[in-house]
């Protein structure tokens, strides 16, 4: 029971990660935000 649970909350946290990663590398690998990174912001 408690492994099913387990289970269940690290498919959650996975699903609720890959957005912020996707989101992550999209900024990161845009001129805006190397620009804004330069400046020191």
């Amino acid at each position: 029971m408690a492994d099913n649970v387990h289970g269940e909350d690290l498919q959650v946290l996975r699903a609720a990660v890959a957005p912020l990663r996707l989101l992550t590398v999209a900024l990161t690998s845009s001129p805006e935000a190397v620009a804004a990174r330069e400046r020191g912001c």
